[in-house]
C-alpha cells in the first residue's frame, strides 16, 4: 500500500460522513477566522506602533483591514492552485469570506441597514458563483458558516 492509498484510507471515515465534515469545516472555519484576525491585529498594531506613534487616532484602520482581507483572498486563491480535499478548501474558505463580511460590515458601521443589504448581496454573489462552478455542497456550507461568524463578529451591538 502505497503512501497515497494509505492517507485515502485514513480519509474515508470523513469523506462517508457528512456530518464529520461539516464539523471539520464548522470548527476549522472558525479556527482559521481567528487566525486571521491575531494576524490582522498583529499588523494593525506594528504598523500603528511604527508609523503612528504620535497620534494613533489617524491611523487608517480600514485601509489595513481592507489590505488584509486582500492577501487572504489572494493565499486563498493559491490554495485553489494546490491539489488539495474540498473539506480542507472549505475549511480554509471561511477565513477570507467571514473577514470580507465583517469589513463590509464595519465600512458600513453607521448605516445598518446598507451594512445588511452589502452583506445580503455579497452573500447572494457567492451562491451564484459558487452554483456556476457547480462546486460541492461544502464551498455552500462554509459560505453560510462564514457569513454568520462575519456578521456576528461585526454586528453593530447596542
Amino acid at each position: 500500500m502505497n503512501a497515497k492509498a494509505r492517507a485515502s484510507s485514513l480519509l474515508d471515515p470523513v469523506s462517508s460522513r457528512p456530518w464529520i465534515q461539516a464539523l471539520l469545516i464548522s470548527l476549522g472555519g472558525l479556527l482559521v477566522f481567528v487566525i486571521f484576525w491575531f494576524m490582522y491585529v498583529m499588523v494593525y498594531m506594528g504598523v500603528e506602533r511604527v508609523f503612528f506613534t504620535q497620534r494613533p487616532d489617524r491611523m487608517p484602520a480600514g485601509l489595513v483591514r481592507n489590505l488584509s482581507v486582500a492577501l487572504s483572498w489572494i493565499l486563498y486563491c493559491l490554495v485553489l492552485r494546490s491539489p488539495t480535499s474540498h473539506v480542507i478548501r472549505a475549511t480554509l474558505l471561511v477565513g477570507p469570506m467571514a473577514a470580507s463580511i465583517a469589513a463590509l460590515v464595519l465600512a458600513l458601521y453607521l448605516y445598518p441597514v446598507a451594512a445588511a443589504l452589502a452583506v445580503g448581496g455579497l452573500t447572494v454573489c457567492a451562491y451564484l458563483l459558487l452554483r456556476y462552478t457547480k462546486s460541492n455542497w461544502m464551498y455552500y456550507f462554509a459560505t453560510l458558516i462564514a457569513a454568520g461568524l462575519g456578521i456576528f463578529y461585526a454586528w453593530p451591538r447596542a
